[in-house]
């Protein structure tokens, strides 16, 4: 994530998985040839359904150094908050 204005965050996805942890299983990073095909599948449908251009969202709290985000999002009317798993 990043803030691209005083008013507006960026969120950039690189990684997509499903499942109930903070972080994806370990080895979906390490070793891409160890993910399952339903990891795979998951990574590249994620990634085709991602569109950088409409992940520009009112900002209500941003902190970089603590990878903090609080968001705006319209399409619900609702607000998200987004930690940073990694750099």
């Amino acid at each position: 994530m990043s803030q691209r204005s005083v008013d507006d965050v960026e969120l950039v996805f690189d990684q997509f998985w499903v499942g109930g942890a903070k972080e994806p299983r370990p080895g979906l990073e390490e070793d891409a040839s160890a993910r399952s095909a339903t990891d795979k599948l998951i990574n590249v449908v994620g990634g085709w359904a991602f569109v950088e251009g409409m992940a520009t969202f009112p900002v209500l709290y941003f902190s970089n150094e603590a990878g903090i985000c609080v968001f705006k999002f319209p399409p619900l009317n609702s607000a998200i908050a987004a930690v940073r798993v990694r750099s």
